[in-house]
């Protein structure tokens, strides 16, 4: 397989949504730009990610404390298709803080990466309080939970470590590792597909979670790797686009781009296969596609480090209001 030569990707992806960010929703817009300023460091980008906040996360933030201190939750009226979606709604049914938690933890590691916790200090503070309170091992650390809240466990788990309330992650990896796994990385039994897909999520945010979502290199995770690598068809075949391209983007976070070259050449070849300039022209398309392109943009990046934040707490939309 020849080596991968098409560059310019993530200028083109980072362009096409900087000139259409009056229609891309204030979510999608936010997850964006806050990872595109992690290889730019661009001031721009973090204003972009400042006047996000503020429009977005503080009523979001006190929205999710007052259900679970009023334990009332809601689940969206519509259903999942998917059956990967239905069991993970299923699971928030049989235990609805459960999904409120895994966003009141998301939502506290993002003040805590753009440096608000002052600004955001009562809540922060409050968010906190209900975290320690929480029985989060009997939640987190079962396989259940695991199998079919799949991403979303792991990154709970890991930035309930970066935030220093329970430190869990290897638990709750190596609990998942034992349940799929042999000693040699076969899987220990059959698995139906949109199991295999929830497991490559689920590994993949263990190394993405780890590197605090763009912010460091990551390290130890080198059973993940070799899996992937060692699974490389078997992932190409039956995984989504997008899980091929947090997969690929795992050796860069890893930094062992160079080591494991031949499977990194066979992803990259791959999603190069399906991607197209032309699309970057198709609102609907940034909207729906968000989450692969801002993978794409940092896996294709010539960026040889990680930017952490942006740091917020001097931004003058902050310093005006605190």
């Amino acid at each position: 397989m020849g080596k991968v030569k098409k560059t310019g990707i993530t200028e083109e992806i980072i362009g096409a949504y900087e000139k259409n960010m009056v229609h891309i929703p204030l979510k999608q817009m936010g997850h964006f730009f806050t990872r595109a300023h992690r290889i730019t460091k661009k001031k721009k980008h973090a204003d972009i990610v400042a006047g996000n906040f503020v429009l977005a996360r503080p009523a979001k933030i006190r929205g999710e404390i007052e259900a679970l201190k009023k334990n009332e939750f809601n689940l969206p009226l519509k259903k999942p298709k998917a059956k990967r979606n239905r069991l993970r709604r299923e699971l928030y049914e049989k235990n609805p803080r459960l999904g409120v938690l895994n966003e009141l933890i998301l939502d506290l590691f993002y003040i805590k990466s753009l440096s608000l916790e002052s600004y955001m200090r009562k809540e922060f503070r409050e968010a906190s309080d209900i975290l320690r309170k929480e029985d989060l091992r009997s939640l987190y650390l079962q396989i259940g939970t695991l199998r079919h809240d799949s991403s979303y466990a792991i990154n709970s788990v890991f930035m309930l470590k970066h935030l220093g309330i329970e430190k869990i992650d290897q638990e709750a990896v190596a609990i998942l590792k034992d349940y799929y796994f042999d000693g040699d990385l076969n899987m220990e039994r059959k698995i139906p597909a949109w199991e295999f897909g929830s497991l490559v999520y689920s590994l993949t945010h263990v190394i993405i979670a780890d590197s605090e979502y763009y912010q460091r290199t990551a390290a130890g995770h080198g059973w993940i790797l070799d899996y992937f690598a060692k699974n490389a068809e078997l992932i190409m075949k039956e995984a989504t686009v997008d899980m091929v391209s947090e997969v690929a983007l795992c050796y860069k976070l890893c930094g062992k781009e160079k080591e494991y070259g031949k499977a990194v050449e066979k992803f990259k070849s791959f999603l190069l296969e399906f991607f197209d300039s032309a699309k970057l022209e198709d609102i609907g398309y940034l909207v729906k596609k968000e989450h692969t392109n801002s993978i794409l943009m940092i896996l294709f990046s010539e960026n040889k480090g990680w930017h952490r934040g942006p740091d917020l707490s001097g931004h003058e939309f902050f310093t005006k209001q605190a």
